[in-house]
């Protein structure tokens, strides 16, 4: 062998020395003879090995185990937390667009028979008191749009953050947005069976509201 041996080539020589019974390279092992400088750091790497294979196995003390259990089970609660809180977002956002898809629905169809009952009556007789109010009070299908969309927009966003472990204030704010979502779970089911109920259509429209609103503040209040 001309050129001297890597050290990775020395260590992996060393190596097998250690063990004893794996095969060893003839060249280095030429090579190692006829020269000083290699066989000085062959035996220091040797040695080294030699004094780690015989000591013996060190066994953690009770608190470490302790510790590296206790470090385990909190690493696998906040994976846990992050992934509960990712599935009910997304729960939330199919919640959502199913709620409001039917509210948008709603909206349109009464808009559409408020138009028709109203066309009925004479061109100079005022348009109905009720008919009046319901118009008002019934959200209009870009109002739904727009809370729909913001809410979206919202749980995707607070969805993507990565903080630590929640604080208090945010946990009742999470509890309060999923006590909404099941709310709009409840009259949704009521308004599938009874699409002309306005007071559900309201309901709903209310709690999309007050969602986005605790949405925003939970978002902006992690974002301080």
């Amino acid at each position: 062998m001309l050129r001297h041996p890597t050290k990775h080539q020395l260590f992996d020589y060393a190596e097998r020395l250690v063990d004893g019974r794996a095969a060893v390279s003839v060249k280095t092992a030429a090579h190692v003879g006829a020269c000083n400088l290699c066989a000085a750091e062959l035996d220091a790497m040797h040695r080294s090995l030699a004094f780690a294979a015989a000591a013996p196995d060190l066994e953690p003390s009770v608190s470490s185990n302790i510790d590296i259990m206790l470090a385990a089970r909190g690493a696998r609660r906040a994976v846990e937390r992050r992934r509960n809180c990712r599935r009910s977002f997304v729960m939330l956002a199919k919640g959502l667009t199913c709620a409001a898809g039917l509210l948008l629905t709603m909206a349109v169809s009464f808009g559409a028979a408020l138009h028709d009952g109203s066309a009925t009556v004479h061109a100079r007789s005022p348009k109905p008191a009720t008919y009046q109010r319901v118009a008002l009070a019934m959200p209009s299908p870009e109002a739904i749009q727009k809370t729909t969309a913001e809410i979206q927009t919202l749980a995707a966003a607070v969805n993507g953050q990565t903080k630590k472990p929640h604080s208090l204030w945010e946990r009742e704010r999470l509890r309060v947005v999923q006590a909404l979502n099941d709310d709009i779970a409840e009259v949704r089911a009521a308004l599938e069976q009874n699409p002309g109920c306005r007071r559900a259509a309201l309901l709903i429209h209310g709690n999309l509201e007050r969602q986005a609103q605790t949405l925003r503040s939970l978002y902006t209040g992690r974002d301080l």
